[in-house]
């Protein structure tokens, strides 16, 4: 017990010192994902169901990404410290797991370092509720072990609460992978009990789920709550199969940085299948070159064929529908709505590590042995390196010219043949010098990945400070009772009031960033699900609605300015201004094309002029489909099957989910066409249907050096609607509306609309757009009927908290009411104690119609899923207290 102890403590403690150059420079360990949306919300420490700041409104409480049902979240005082639990705990349970298999203590610390070292592991650092999710995955398989063995309550007791802490964790599918990992397991072990056992075995595994998924009734009844209005259930085949293995993927399980990995680091940025977070899955040589020596022996057969077989599953599943039981997959309920199957990779690790301790641990005991192992052994490094060789070959030409064959091909093939080399000796010699040697290299062969990869850039965690003037700010923009609308999508700009990142400063923005939002409001508010939104004409009813007071970053800026019409476009400018100096000469745009697959080469899109649009100007250019722009998603596979126009050259990708998006960069030659004089130039879209969206815009004097410009889009009197706010260092620049919206009112027409009319006439402005504040729009689903009100009532605000909101009603007769707060189905309300039905007022808000007469209005936000969550816990904490009385009475 003493020296499993020890090897706890020094697994612990390689964690430590594998992370600990970074935690000494102040890193957050936040990059990516973590820096935009974890590390904010972990700082917010907020137990709050229903948050007022990202989307308008949203149901933290139902969203496992928040973990507000997750202890360590709440035990941890630093994100640093609270992501470092998650590679103390895998590389712990996989020990401990290893231990209950039987494996040795040296094959139990392979395991654990394979495990928390893993490609998956070091990869997905960013996304902490992936990695807590995955680190208690050991946990219960280890206490499945452990029941198959003892009667006692206690492993029964441990199982329950590492399910709970596994579903708390706050991933649900890397969750679902683990139970059903472990059940599989514990049906595997029925066979090896006594008949007369088995259905007390089959007794204790059933009460170990069952109180750990009763102690986590809060995460999956908000989880279920969250997913009947979110975004995942519209995702199709194509997001199932998004980051999911094709065979040229296979490369990254022997060479990981085979594409790069890091800008900042020696093998330079990735430029492979997007993208390399989720594909990793690289878990060194050792565990490859263990394979054959497992296969030949019967007894090792015996004991690691569920590993072998869980390991070829996931293998296979991480390739998605590219194989029938991915196909399988897909059809199932619930696992088909997750994307991203090179998640699998987390079940093949901890397969392919317990199947390692225990050959390592045959190795030492001397339980294998012979000419068999030896020419297996041999066979399989042989095969194993000619396909290494043969990758190496065959990528050798392209890396030699880029500079990096040697790092990236020869630093994975040094220490592949090293492994080779060592675990030779270990079959012929089994010293303990020999065995030592093979921990210490699976470490470095894993941080030849892991240690050069994105987390060392994380940015400091005292970028995340504010100054003094900066939090005035902020405080004043909480104060305004106005919500922000940010310029940037999430992904494009780490600002404090990025979407998500906003939530550790206490200001409300309009968008959001996660996969659990409401679709609904994704489409009336033109957001995206990675905190991006259109930007309305500066007097649309959209504002109102939202409850916009500010606008975040260059609200005139070319970044995601879409232009035209069609195609969501609706509100949306025709063309955009912009200003060039008298020397241009040049004129770069960067763009791409929506709806545009039935466009034909050299189809006009876009009109560059002098001048404004109604004026009579001068063409100077013309951006042409298939030459100077094109479809975004040319490279989609639906897309690409029916788009009639070609993709140009000079593109630049993104990641768009699974599949490369596009940018299409067009030169425009002002010079003779553009005279000095002309310094304000049109960009108009001609193609009614498909717009244009403009990503930036750049000019040159000598097509060299290249300086950004504004493209303003010509939204009439702006000026009239929003007022430049004072510049502060570490804020975007800031917008203040000159009238702050309501964040409530009392309509008095009703009018019944369908949704396409909704969205168009909320992002209409001008002589069509409509006063919110008199006419009420509603969508048929709602029930709620037409009509117009006698009189006028009026509303006085009592209270607004978190999830409760409370209003005084003057007497009158019928009137709706409309909070500027997001709706949702756990919505209550009630009128001087009267339940008052919840509908969705404009489609996106909270409203009600208020009785006649005087009233006390109280909105509450409590799902009915929630409560009964709360409930399955408490049984499970009744269960989890009696099998831990039985233990100690025993």
């Amino acid at each position: 017990m003493l020296r499993d102890l020890l090897c706890s403590a020094a697994l612990a403690a390689t964690v430590l010192l594998y992370f600990l150059p970074a935690l000494l420079s102040g890193a957050s360990l936040a990059p990516g994902d973590g820096s935009v949306s974890y590390l904010p919300n972990f700082y917010r420490a907020d137990p709050s169901m229903w948050v007022e700041d990202i989307y308008g409104g949203y149901a933290a409480g139902l969203d496992p990404q928040f973990q507000l049902f997750y202890i360590p979240f709440w035990l941890t005082s630093t994100y640093p410290l609270f992501v470092l639990v998650a590679y103390v705990a895998a590389a712990l349970g996989a020990f401990g797991c290893a231990r209950s298999l039987g494996a040795s203590r040296l094959g139990a610390f392979v395991a654990g370092l394979m495990v928390a070292f893993g490609g998956f592991m070091v990869a997905h650092l960013g996304h902490v509720t992936m990695i807590h999710a995955a680190a208690w995955i050991p946990w219960i398989l280890w206490s499945v072990a452990a029941t198959s063995r003892s009667q006692g309550p206690l492993p029964v007791l441990a199982g329950a609460v590492s399910t709970w802490l596994c579903i708390g964790g706050g991933h649900p599918q890397i969750s679902l992978m683990g139970l059903f990992l472990a059940g599989f397991f514990a049906l595997s072990l029925v066979p090896a009990q006594a008949s007369a056992l088995r259905m007390a075995y089959l007794g204790r595994i059933t009460a170990l789920f069952a109180v750990g998924l009763m102690l986590a009734g809060p995460n999956l009844a908000g989880l279920y709550a969250a997913s009947l209005d979110s975004a995942r259930g519209t995702w199709s085949e194509l997001d199932f199969n998004s980051f999911s293995y094709t065979p040229d993927e296979l490369a990254l399980l022997l060479f990981p940085n085979i594409y790069g990995a890091d800008s900042a680091g020696p093998f330079g940025a990735y430029a492979g299948p997007f993208n390399l977070t989720e594909l990793a899955a690289y878990v060194g040589w050792l565990p490859w070159l263990l394979l054959p020596v497992l296969l030949v022996s019967r007894s090792l057969m015996s004991r690691t064929w569920f590993w072998l077989l869980a390991a070829f599953v996931s293998l296979l599943l991480m390739f998605g529908t590219l194989t029938p039981l991915g196909r399988l997959v897909f059809e199932l309920p619930v696992f088909g709505q997750f994307r991203a199957q090179a998640r699998y990779g987390i079940v093949l690790c901890i397969s392919l590590a317990m199947a390692s301790a225990i050959a390592i641990t045959a190795l030492e005991r001397a339980e294998i042995g012979g000419r068999k192992v030896r020419n297996a052994f041999w066979i399989g490094a042989a095969l194993l390196t000619g396909l290494a060789v043969w990758q190496s070959l065959r990528s050798w030409p392209e890396l030699a010219v880029m500079g990096q064959a040697h790092l990236r091909l020869g630093l994975p093939l040094a220490l592949g043949l090293a492994t080779v080399a060592t675990l030779w000796w270990a079959i012929q010699t089994r010293t303990r010098t020999a065995l030592a040697m093979l921990p210490f290299l699976l470490l470095v062969d894993l941080g030849s990945f892991g240690w050069f990869y994105e987390w060392r850039s994380s940015p400091p965690l005292e970028q995340f400070a504010l100054r003094p003037d900066a939090k005035e700010a902020l405080s004043e923009i909480a104060r305004s009772g106005g919500r922000v609308l940010p310029r940037f999508a999430s992904t494009d700009s780490l600002t404090p009031l990025t979407a998500n990142t906003n939530l550790m400063h206490r200001v409300p923005v309009v968008t959001g960033y996660g996969p659990l939002a409401d679709p609904l409001y994704l489409n009336l508010a033109r957001a995206t699900t990675a905190g991006g939104i259109a930007l309305p004409p500066p007097d649309a009813a959209i504002l109102d609605v939202l409850g916009v007071g500010w606008v975040a970053g260059e609200p005139m800026r070319a970044e995601s300015q879409l232009i035209g019409s069609g195609c969501g476009a609706e509100g949306s400018p025709k063309a955009v201004t912009i200003p060039v100096p008298a020397s241009a000469r040049w004129l770069r745009v960067s763009s791409h094309l929506s709806c545009s697959t039935h466009l034909t080469n050299g189809t006009p899109v876009a009109r560059l002029s002098g001048g404004k649009p109604a004026g009579r100007a001068a063409d100077i250019g013309v951006l042409k489909a298939g030459i100077d722009t094109a479809e975004w998603a040319h490279a989609r596979p639906d897309v690409a099957a029916v788009v009639r126009h070609s993709r140009p050259a000079h593109a630049t990708s993104f990641d768009a989910g699974g599949f490369p998006g596009y940018w299409f960069s067009a030169v425009i030659d002002l010079h003779g066409r553009a005279t000095d004089e002309q310094r304000l130039l049109t960009l108009e879209s001609v193609s009614p249907g498909s717009p244009l969206r403009v990503q930036s815009v750049e000019h040159s004097s000598d097509g060299v050096v290249w300086q950004p410009t504004i493209a303003r889009p010509n939204h009439p009197r702006f000026d009239e609607y929003f007022s430049a706010f004072r510049n502060i260092q570490g804020l975007p620049a800031l917008l203040r509306r000159n009238q702050m919206p309501a964040r409530y009112w009392m309509p008095c027409v009703i009018e019944v609309v369908s949704l396409d009319s909704l969205r168009a006439r909320l992002w209409t402005g001008g002589e069509q757009r409509i006063d919110v504040h008199k006419t009420l729009l509603v969508n048929p689903d709602t029930g709620i009927g037409e009509g117009v009100c006698r009189g006028k009532r009026t509303a006085e605000l009592v209270e607004w908290t978190p999830g409760r909101i409370r209003l005084k009603i003057a007497p009158g007769e019928e009137h709706p009411l409309v909070l500027a707060s997001a709706f949702h189905r756990g919505w209550q309300a009630k009128a001087n104690d009267q339940p008052l039905p919840v509908f969705r007022a404009y489609g996106l808000n909270l409203g009600v119609i208020v009785p006649v007469g005087e009233q006390d209005v109280v909105f509450r936000f409590s799902p009915p899923e929630l409560r009964l969550g709360f409930f399955a816990f408490a049984m499970g904490l009744l269960s989890a207290a009696f099998l831990l009385l039985i233990a100690l009475l025993k």
